[in-house]
């Protein structure tokens, strides 16, 4: 895995907040996950990386801690939780195209879920922070670059990511 990414570390000045924080990743072996593992860690914090299904590449593997969780299973997540001060989430379910062309709501109820239980056992474990990726396919198509007021347009989403695109809008 190439560890050039492109970040200007200069910008790692706005990340103080978390050194030496204990900070929990879901979605850690994920392409965005894994990423936010190696940011954290540069930075100094104290990581642990939840994974599940994919196994752990290099950036998840800079963890101080990998634990495997289900995201679906609340009551196991509030556990691991404890102690840790910040969640990054980034859990998903992917798919890439053909998913939703096949099932337009295959990622809607377990995407859904894995937030809507993340953010309960965070509570129940008393972390003071959490931070959820959203996604683009909250924005509808435009013929211009999109703004993040664009969110809430009253547009129609994309016909392929509206199943996803309307669960992420109403986790937001």
């Amino acid at each position: 895995m190439d560890d050039s990414f492109p970040v200007n570390h200069a910008d790692y000045g706005r990340l103080q907040f978390f050194v030496s924080r204990k900070v929990l990743v879901t979605g850690a072996s994920g392409l965005i996950g894994s990423y936010a593992v190696k940011i954290l860690r540069e930075v100094g914090a104290v990581v642990t990386a939840l994974v599940h299904s994919r196994p752990p590449n290099d950036f998840t593997k800079m963890a101080h801690e990998i634990e495997e969780e289900d995201l679906m299973r609340p009551y196991n997540l509030r556990d691991v939780l404890k102690g840790h001060s910040v969640v990054v989430s980034c859990a998903g379910i992917t798919g890439g195209v053909a998913l939703p062309k096949q099932d337009p709501v295959s990622y809607v109820g377990p995407a859904s879920v894995m937030v809507m239980n993340t953010l309960h056992a965070a509570h129940l474990a008393g972390v003071e922070r959490i931070g959820w990726l959203s996604s683009t396919t909250v924005y509808p198509p435009l013929d211009r670059p999109v703004r993040e007021e664009d969110t809430y347009l009253t547009n129609e989403l994309y016909p392929l990511y509206r199943g996803i695109g309307k669960s992420k809008r109403f986790l937001e």
